[in-house]
């Protein structure tokens, strides 16, 4: 009876005290082997170190000072795709890939496993390893923090220069192909327009001189050498026929086969055959019609500035490096001021549990052989 009492009542502050004292070198062996599990852990586990870059988009539109047209431009931000490109597992893959540098960070490949595997591994591991955080807000951010954590500082820092100057490379590369295939796309359509309006200029002289032709045969016809001023309400047409004037004689033709040729729209012939003849031989004689049309030329100076444009892709910028790769001098992992502490907190609440345990099962055992 006084055993089970003695179970059921309360144990009193100063008894606990008496308790804790009595066990301490249980609560101290407690805290021993969790400081000697951390002091393992953090000996064992590699040191990785924050390594930070700051990127910034030019303080100048590049496009505008290279005199870029707004036609010929990429659409979007420019920093803003590099920034997304330098984000981007692509990217890191096609770096990493051309380095070789899983084989340097994984070791030797194991006999077993296929390279890919591994690398897939090595891929999983270090993206979760870098991150990218905007300074300021709003929807216009200008730059951008570039951390990664990493055990070896020298070879970090030398990554992620490299991996912004390859975001700035690809985006750059992107841009100035879109800008040339759409110069060359404007190139082409002028050259088409040019052909086209030639074409149809050409047209038009032949079926000028085909006119004339018509005009001076009729000229011809009426012996009118040289041009005869006469109005056209001067000239009476007959609804059967009209009086034509050949060699000084008058004679008669159909009116309805003679009715387009003498129509007081089409009297050119009254010009006299040679100056028919001579616009004819001029029109005939013309090979560039340039030289003749507005247009043409308008056209033909757009292509000559096209042609002459170069916006010296090599200034183009999509992003640059505001500050030199840096990394802090305390690692991110392990974190040593955080897990000591830990791990002494861990070993005393581990050593009171063990205090506990220990005389519970004392005063179970004592019960047990009193009864």
């Amino acid at each position: 009876m006084g055993n089970s009492k003695g179970l059921s009542e309360e144990i009193g502050l100063v008894e606990l005290l008496i308790l804790f004292k009595r066990e301490q070198k249980l609560i101290w062996i407690s805290v021993a082997a969790a400081l000697i599990l951390a002091t393992a852990y953090v000996s064992l586990t590699k040191w990785r170190y924050r390594t930070e870059l700051q990127i910034g988009a030019p303080s100048l539109d590049t496009l505008s000072m290279l005199g870029v047209p707004n036609e010929f431009r990429p659409n979007g931000n420019l920093f803003q795709q590099a920034v997304g490109a330098l984000g981007s597992k692509t990217l890191r893959r096609e770096y990493f890939d051309k380095k070789g540098l899983y084989h340097h960070l994984t070791g030797q490949l194991p006999v077993d496993v296929e390279p890919e595997e591994v690398t897939e591994v090595f891929y999983q591991r270090f993206d979760s390893k870098i991150s990218m955080s905007p300074i300021g807000e709003g929807p216009d951010i200008k730059a951008y923090v570039v951390s990664m954590d990493f055990h070896e500082p020298k070879m970090t820092e030398k990554w992620l220069f490299e991996l912004a100057t390859l975001a700035n490379e690809q985006i750059v590369g992107s841009a100035v192909s879109f800008m040339e295939k759409s110069i060359e796309n404007k190139r082409a359509t002028l050259q088409k327009q040019i052909q086209l309006k030639n074409e149809l200029i050409k047209r038009e002289w032949e079926s000028a001189t085909t006119r004339l032709a018509e005009s001076e045969s009729i000229a011809n016809r009426l012996s009118l050498s040289r041009s005869v001023f006469v109005q056209p309400d001067q000239v009476a047409f007959s609804s059967r026929q009209t009086v034509l004037v050949e060699n000084g004689q008058l004679s008669s033709a159909n009116s309805d086969e003679m009715s387009d040729l003498s129509s007081p729209e089409n009297l050119s012939y009254f010009r006299g055959s040679q100056a028919l003849r001579a616009e004819i031989n001029a029109i005939k004689a013309r090979k560039d019609p340039a030289s003749f049309d507005h247009s043409v030329r308008k056209l033909m100076n757009q292509l000559k500035m096209l042609e002459a444009f170069d916006f010296k892709s090599s200034y183009l910028i999509a992003l640059h490096v505001d500050q030199a790769p840096y990394t802090h001098k305390d690692p991110v992992k392990p974190q040593v001021l955080v897990i000591f502490p830990s791990a002494v907190v861990l070993g005393l609440i581990f050593g009171i549990v063990l205090v506990f345990s220990k005389t519970i099962l004392g005063i179970v055992r004592e019960t047990e052989a009193n009864s």
